[in-house]
């Protein structure tokens, strides 16, 4: 493997444990953009659809943002009833 490579995912996996979710959020959009690219690139599409790429990028982003605000209330409800799950 090259330095640059190696590097690289040192980088990475650097960045999994510190902010893991951040980094699966990003890795996740990269990896969809690019499968969407390829998908287009197979089915014979000339020109690149940049606005089908952003809305997927736009949804993609909505998507984590409720993840993240949901699984924050959850835990802070969680935290506020003690640590005891509430379900009634």
């Amino acid at each position: 493997m090259g330095s640059i490579a190696k590097k690289g995912l040192q980088q990475y996996l650097l960045q999994l444990q510190q902010h893991p979710l951040r980094t699966k959020a990003i890795t996740a959009g990269v990896l969809s953009a690019i499968s969407d690219i390829v998908a287009q690139k197979i089915t014979g599409i000339q020109k690149l659809q940049v606005r089908r790429l952003l809305l997927k990028v736009v949804r993609f982003l909505y998507l984590l943002f409720a993840e993240v605000y949901i699984s924050s209330t959850k835990k802070e409800h969680l935290w506020y009833n003690g640590g005891h799950n509430c379900n009634s």
